[in-house]
Protein backbone atom coordinates (compact mmCIF):
# COMPACT_ATOMS: atom_id res chain seq x y z
CA UNK A 1 0.00 0.00 0.00
CA UNK A 2 3.08 2.38 0.94
CA UNK A 3 4.43 1.96 -2.53
CA UNK A 4 1.39 2.04 -4.18
CA UNK A 5 0.51 5.49 -3.10
CA UNK A 6 4.09 6.39 -3.59
CA UNK A 7 3.35 5.90 -7.53
CA UNK A 8 -0.15 7.84 -7.27
CA UNK A 9 1.71 10.75 -5.61
CA UNK A 10 4.61 11.42 -8.21
CA UNK A 11 1.78 10.23 -10.74
CA UNK A 12 -0.46 13.06 -9.39
CA UNK A 13 2.40 15.99 -10.33
CA UNK A 14 2.33 14.87 -14.08
CA UNK A 15 0.91 17.27 -16.57
CA UNK A 16 -1.33 15.73 -18.93
CA UNK A 17 -1.39 15.96 -22.74
CA UNK A 18 -3.96 18.63 -24.37
CA UNK A 19 -4.15 16.08 -26.57
CA UNK A 20 -6.19 13.02 -24.35
CA UNK A 21 -9.67 12.91 -25.10
CA UNK A 22 -10.74 13.92 -20.98
CA UNK A 23 -8.65 16.89 -20.95
CA UNK A 24 -10.02 18.09 -24.47
CA UNK A 25 -13.64 17.02 -23.76
CA UNK A 26 -14.23 16.79 -20.10
CA UNK A 27 -17.87 16.69 -20.78
CA UNK A 28 -17.51 13.62 -22.91
CA UNK A 29 -14.95 11.60 -21.33
CA UNK A 30 -13.35 11.16 -17.73
CA UNK A 31 -10.28 10.29 -16.79
CA UNK A 32 -10.24 6.69 -15.90
CA UNK A 33 -7.48 6.86 -13.34
CA UNK A 34 -9.60 8.91 -11.06
CA UNK A 35 -12.81 6.27 -11.65
CA UNK A 36 -10.65 2.99 -10.79
CA UNK A 37 -9.48 1.89 -6.87
CA UNK A 38 -7.70 -1.28 -6.61
CA UNK A 39 -7.47 -2.97 -3.04
CA UNK A 40 -6.33 -5.54 -1.24
CA UNK A 41 -8.58 -8.47 0.55
CA UNK A 42 -7.13 -10.27 3.27
CA UNK A 43 -7.12 -13.51 4.87
CA UNK A 44 -9.23 -11.97 7.82
CA UNK A 45 -11.74 -10.69 5.22
CA UNK A 46 -10.07 -6.61 5.46
CA UNK A 47 -10.17 -4.68 2.95
CA UNK A 48 -7.33 -2.00 2.31
CA UNK A 49 -8.01 1.36 1.34
CA UNK A 50 -8.53 2.12 -2.38
CA UNK A 51 -5.90 3.49 -4.13
CA UNK A 52 -5.67 5.17 -7.41
CA UNK A 53 -3.38 3.37 -10.30
CA UNK A 54 -0.84 5.77 -12.51
CA UNK A 55 -1.83 3.98 -15.87
CA UNK A 56 -4.79 2.59 -17.47
CA UNK A 57 -4.01 3.14 -20.90
CA UNK A 58 -3.72 -0.25 -21.57
CA UNK A 59 -6.79 -1.15 -21.10
CA UNK A 60 -8.96 2.19 -21.59
CA UNK A 61 -7.86 4.06 -24.58
CA UNK A 62 -5.83 7.25 -23.84
CA UNK A 63 -7.03 6.40 -20.32
CA UNK A 64 -10.25 8.11 -21.21
CA UNK A 65 -13.91 6.60 -20.35
CA UNK A 66 -16.75 7.93 -22.23
CA UNK A 67 -18.83 8.84 -19.81
CA UNK A 68 -22.09 10.98 -20.01
CA UNK A 69 -22.53 13.83 -16.89
CA UNK A 70 -25.78 11.80 -15.46
CA UNK A 71 -23.27 8.90 -14.85
CA UNK A 72 -20.55 10.75 -12.57
CA UNK A 73 -19.19 10.49 -10.13
CA UNK A 74 -18.06 7.06 -10.95
CA UNK A 75 -16.01 4.81 -8.73
CA UNK A 76 -15.11 1.31 -10.31
CA UNK A 77 -13.22 -1.20 -7.12
CA UNK A 78 -11.05 -3.98 -8.54
CA UNK A 79 -10.43 -5.69 -5.44
CA UNK A 80 -7.33 -8.44 -5.62
CA UNK A 81 -7.29 -11.33 -2.77
CA UNK A 82 -4.03 -10.39 -1.08
CA UNK A 83 -1.96 -13.68 -1.38
CA UNK A 84 -2.74 -14.95 -5.10
CA UNK A 85 -4.29 -11.78 -6.71
CA UNK A 86 -7.83 -13.85 -7.70
CA UNK A 87 -10.08 -10.10 -8.95
CA UNK A 88 -13.41 -8.92 -8.45
CA UNK A 89 -15.16 -5.83 -9.64
CA UNK A 90 -17.49 -4.00 -8.84
CA UNK A 91 -19.01 -0.36 -9.39
CA UNK A 92 -21.35 2.15 -7.57
CA UNK A 93 -23.96 2.54 -10.28
CA UNK A 94 -26.59 0.91 -12.31
CA UNK A 95 -24.75 -1.53 -15.34
CA UNK A 96 -26.22 0.15 -18.26
CA UNK A 97 -24.86 2.16 -20.79
CA UNK A 98 -21.19 3.49 -20.70
CA UNK A 99 -21.15 2.25 -17.12
CA UNK A 100 -21.89 -1.42 -18.36
CA UNK A 101 -19.27 -1.00 -21.37
CA UNK A 102 -16.49 0.15 -19.03
CA UNK A 103 -16.41 -2.91 -16.50
CA UNK A 104 -17.15 -5.70 -19.03
CA UNK A 105 -13.77 -4.02 -20.98
CA UNK A 106 -11.89 -4.15 -17.45
CA UNK A 107 -13.10 -7.81 -16.74
CA UNK A 108 -11.97 -8.83 -20.02
CA UNK A 109 -8.54 -7.40 -18.93
CA UNK A 110 -8.12 -9.26 -15.28
CA UNK A 111 -7.64 -12.88 -15.53
CA UNK A 112 -8.75 -14.56 -12.45
CA UNK A 113 -11.67 -12.91 -12.05
CA UNK A 114 -14.20 -14.39 -9.81
CA UNK A 115 -18.23 -14.05 -9.79
CA UNK A 116 -18.87 -12.18 -6.53
CA UNK A 117 -17.20 -10.53 -3.69
CA UNK A 118 -17.74 -13.77 -1.18
CA UNK A 119 -16.30 -16.14 -3.97
CA UNK A 120 -13.61 -13.52 -3.72
CA UNK A 121 -13.28 -13.47 -0.14
CA UNK A 122 -13.57 -17.03 0.21
CA UNK A 123 -10.01 -17.71 -2.50
CA UNK A 124 -8.30 -15.11 0.30
CA UNK A 125 -9.38 -16.66 3.47
CA UNK A 126 -7.91 -20.18 2.12
CA UNK A 127 -5.36 -21.01 4.83
CA UNK A 128 -1.60 -21.07 3.25
CA UNK A 129 1.50 -23.33 5.04
CA UNK A 130 5.17 -22.77 4.32
CA UNK A 131 4.73 -25.81 2.01
CA UNK A 132 2.26 -24.59 -0.18
CA UNK A 133 3.88 -21.08 -0.37
CA UNK A 134 6.82 -23.04 -1.60
CA UNK A 135 5.11 -24.75 -4.30
CA UNK A 136 3.19 -22.22 -5.63
CA UNK A 137 5.80 -19.08 -5.41
CA UNK A 138 9.01 -21.19 -5.34
CA UNK A 139 11.94 -22.44 -2.78
CA UNK A 140 12.57 -19.71 -0.33
CA UNK A 141 15.86 -17.95 -0.91
CA UNK A 142 15.84 -15.04 2.04
CA UNK A 143 14.21 -14.11 5.22
CA UNK A 144 14.11 -11.38 7.26
CA UNK A 145 12.15 -9.85 9.90
CA UNK A 146 11.09 -10.96 14.00
CA UNK A 147 12.14 -14.55 13.47
CA UNK A 148 15.72 -13.42 12.31
CA UNK A 149 15.92 -10.20 14.91
CA UNK A 150 15.82 -8.11 11.73
CA UNK A 151 18.93 -9.80 9.74
CA UNK A 152 18.60 -10.92 6.59
CA UNK A 153 19.23 -14.93 6.73
CA UNK A 154 19.52 -17.56 3.39
CA UNK A 155 17.12 -20.29 3.46
CA UNK A 156 17.65 -21.57 0.49
CA UNK A 157 14.87 -24.45 0.33
CA UNK A 158 13.71 -25.44 -3.30
CA UNK A 159 9.98 -26.38 -4.09
CA UNK A 160 11.47 -29.25 -5.66
CA UNK A 161 15.01 -31.26 -5.77
CA UNK A 162 14.58 -31.67 -9.14
CA UNK A 163 13.78 -28.12 -10.08
CA UNK A 164 16.91 -26.02 -11.75
CA UNK A 165 19.25 -23.81 -10.10
CA UNK A 166 17.75 -20.48 -9.27
CA UNK A 167 20.37 -18.51 -7.95
CA UNK A 168 23.69 -19.48 -6.76
CA UNK A 169 24.53 -16.77 -4.00
CA UNK A 170 22.10 -14.76 -1.34
CA UNK A 171 20.03 -12.46 -3.75
CA UNK A 172 21.63 -9.22 -1.12
CA UNK A 173 24.96 -9.75 -2.88
CA UNK A 174 23.57 -11.56 -6.59
CA UNK A 175 22.64 -9.78 -9.91
CA UNK A 176 20.75 -12.41 -11.61
CA UNK A 177 19.70 -11.65 -15.11
CA UNK A 178 18.05 -8.62 -16.14
CA UNK A 179 14.91 -6.97 -13.85
CA UNK A 180 11.50 -6.74 -15.98
CA UNK A 181 8.68 -5.78 -13.23
CA UNK A 182 8.33 -4.70 -10.32
CA UNK A 183 4.64 -3.77 -7.69
CA UNK A 184 4.55 -3.53 -4.23
CA UNK A 185 0.99 -4.97 -3.16
CA UNK A 186 0.95 -3.56 0.14
CA UNK A 187 2.03 -5.14 3.46
CA UNK A 188 1.78 -3.96 7.15
CA UNK A 189 5.65 -3.87 7.85
CA UNK A 190 4.40 -4.87 11.62
CA UNK A 191 6.28 -5.60 13.95
CA UNK A 192 5.27 -9.49 14.28
CA UNK A 193 5.91 -9.99 11.09
CA UNK A 194 8.67 -12.33 8.58
CA UNK A 195 9.00 -11.65 5.24
CA UNK A 196 10.68 -14.12 2.67
CA UNK A 197 11.87 -13.90 -0.57
CA UNK A 198 11.04 -16.81 -2.63
CA UNK A 199 12.39 -17.67 -6.71
CA UNK A 200 10.46 -20.18 -9.20
CA UNK A 201 10.40 -21.22 -12.82
CA UNK A 202 7.49 -20.62 -14.86
CA UNK A 203 7.58 -22.78 -17.46
CA UNK A 204 7.45 -26.15 -15.48
CA UNK A 205 4.49 -24.94 -12.93
CA UNK A 206 0.85 -24.18 -14.30
CA UNK A 207 0.13 -22.78 -11.45
CA UNK A 208 2.89 -20.25 -10.96
CA UNK A 209 2.63 -19.24 -14.56
CA UNK A 210 -1.19 -18.17 -14.12
CA UNK A 211 -0.26 -16.46 -10.67
CA UNK A 212 2.03 -14.41 -12.89
CA UNK A 213 -0.47 -13.81 -15.73
CA UNK A 214 -2.35 -12.44 -12.87
CA UNK A 215 0.68 -10.45 -11.08
CA UNK A 216 1.24 -8.75 -14.70
CA UNK A 217 -2.02 -7.43 -14.54
CA UNK A 218 -1.28 -5.87 -11.55
CA UNK A 219 2.30 -4.57 -13.03
CA UNK A 220 -0.33 -2.65 -15.99
CA UNK A 221 -1.44 -0.13 -13.55
CA UNK A 222 2.01 1.37 -12.41
CA UNK A 223 4.06 0.40 -15.18
CA UNK A 224 4.04 2.67 -18.62
CA UNK A 225 5.49 -0.06 -20.92
CA UNK A 226 4.46 -3.39 -19.40
CA UNK A 227 4.69 -5.69 -21.99
CA UNK A 228 3.62 -9.37 -21.40
CA UNK A 229 6.13 -11.66 -20.72
CA UNK A 230 6.38 -15.83 -21.98
CA UNK A 231 6.11 -18.34 -19.31
CA UNK A 232 7.01 -20.94 -21.29
CA UNK A 233 10.87 -19.77 -21.20
CA UNK A 234 12.51 -21.93 -19.09
CA UNK A 235 15.19 -18.43 -18.59
CA UNK A 236 11.84 -16.32 -16.71
CA UNK A 237 11.97 -16.28 -12.90
CA UNK A 238 9.38 -14.82 -10.89
CA UNK A 239 10.85 -13.91 -7.20
CA UNK A 240 7.90 -13.11 -4.42
CA UNK A 241 8.13 -11.22 -1.44
CA UNK A 242 5.65 -12.83 1.30
CA UNK A 243 4.61 -11.28 4.61
CA UNK A 244 4.10 -13.85 7.19
CA UNK A 245 2.06 -12.52 9.87
CA UNK A 246 2.25 -14.23 13.08
CA UNK A 247 -0.52 -15.08 15.49
CA UNK A 248 -3.19 -17.89 17.05
CA UNK A 249 -3.42 -21.14 14.39
CA UNK A 250 -2.33 -20.68 10.60
CA UNK A 251 0.29 -18.01 9.85
CA UNK A 252 -1.49 -15.50 7.64
CA UNK A 253 0.34 -14.41 3.97
CA UNK A 254 0.17 -11.17 1.93
CA UNK A 255 2.07 -10.95 -1.28
CA UNK A 256 4.17 -7.52 -0.25
CA UNK A 257 6.08 -7.45 -3.75
CA UNK A 258 7.33 -9.14 -7.01
CA UNK A 259 9.15 -8.91 -10.11
CA UNK A 260 10.16 -10.81 -13.06
CA UNK A 261 13.31 -11.60 -13.94
CA UNK A 262 14.83 -13.24 -17.57
CA UNK A 263 18.36 -14.91 -16.70
CA UNK A 264 20.78 -14.70 -19.19
CA UNK A 265 24.50 -15.10 -19.92
CA UNK A 266 27.02 -13.56 -22.78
Amino acid sequence: RVGMATHAAKRAKLAFPADEPFVQAPARYAHANECIRLRFVGRDGQVSHGVAPDFTHQIFENESLELPPEQRPLTIEVFYSAITLEVFVQCDREMEGAVEDAMFQLAGALPGMRASMEELTRCAAQPMSAESAAELFGGAVEEFGEATGGATRSVCTPAAPTEAPLIDEPLSSAAAGSGSSTVCAGASRDASSTFTLHCGTLHDSPGRAELCTRLQSLFRWYIEGRSPIDESDSRWRLFSLLERRAGAGTPAYALAGACTCFVFTR
